[in-house]
C-alpha cells in the first residue's frame, strides 16, 4: 500500500541525555492509500551510517538579547513536544473515497526543563531567572563533532515553575521549567518559531 496525503500528528524526542542516542518518533495521518505492487525492500544497497550520541555539548541560558556565554552544569533535561494537527474533511479528492483533503498544524509548542548541580551556598541563578521579568533563550548541543552536530535552540522562553531541589544520586541539584514561546522577531515563520531543529 501507498500512503498519500500524509501529515504530522504527533512528535516525541528520546534519548536525550549523556551518553544516549538521540531519536525522534513522527505518527502520520493519511488522507488515503492506494494499492501498490513493488518489491520492499530495494535491492540497493545504502552506505553504512553511524548515529551521533550526545557528547561534549553545552547548555547555554541566557536573557534573551543578551549573547554573553552562560553555561550550566545540565545533569539532564526533558523535552516535551505539544503537538497537533486537524484533518479537513471535504469534497474534491482524487479518488472516489477519500474525504481528507488536507490539514492545518493547531499547535506546536515545546517545554524544557533542566537539573543542574546547585551553585555554591547563597547562589541560586536558576531563582533569580524564576523571580526575574526577564525572558530567556536557550541554546541545547548535544553534539558538536562535525558532521554530526545536534542542537536545539529555544528563542524565547519563560519560567513556568517554581525552582525545585532535588537529591539526584546523591548530590544536590536543581530544576527548572521553560515554556518555549513564539520568537521574539515574527518577521517570518523562520524566526517565529518558538524551537528549532539544527543539524550539521
Amino acid at each position: 500500500w501507498k500512503a498519500r496525503g500524509c501529515f504530522p500528528q504527533s512528535c516525541s524526542f528520546s534519548g536525550l541525555g549523556a551518553g544516549e542516542q538521540p531519536r525522534v518518533s513522527l505518527t502520520y495521518g493519511v488522507s488515503r492509500w492506494e494499492e501498490a505492487n513493488e518489491t520492499f525492500p530495494g535491492a540497493a544497497a545504502t552506505d553504512a551510517k553511524d548515529g551521533a550520541i550526545c557528547a561534549a555539548g553545552s547548555v547555554f541560558l541566557q536573557d534573551v538579547g543578551t549573547t554573553t556565554r552562560q553555561t550550566f552544569d545540565v545533569r539532564s533535561w526533558d523535552l516535551t513536544i505539544d503537538f497537533a494537527s486537524s484533518a479537513l474533511m471535504g469534497p474534491g479528492g482524487n479518488d472516489a473515497y477519500q474525504v481528507i483533503t488536507g490539514a492545518v498544524r493547531t499547535k506546536a509548542a515545546a517545554s524544557l526543563t533542566l537539573t543542574a548541580d546547585a551553585e555554591a551556598s547563597g547562589t541560586n541563578t536558576f531563582l533569580g531567572i524564576y523571580t526575574g521579568t526577564a525572558l530567556q533563550h536557550c541554546l541545547v548541543t548535544l553534539s558538536s563533532v562535525a558532521g554530526k552536530s545536534i542542537a536545539f535552540y529555544f528563542k524565547n522562553c519563560r519560567p513556568t515553575n517554581y525552582v525545585t531541589q532535588v537529591a539526584a544520586d546523591g548530590i544536590n541539584r536543581r530544576s527548572t521549567t521553560l515554556q518555549a514561546l513564539t520568537g521574539p522577531t515574527t518577521t517570518s515563520e523562520e524566526t517565529a518559531a518558538s524551537w528549532v531543529l539544527a543539524m550539521a
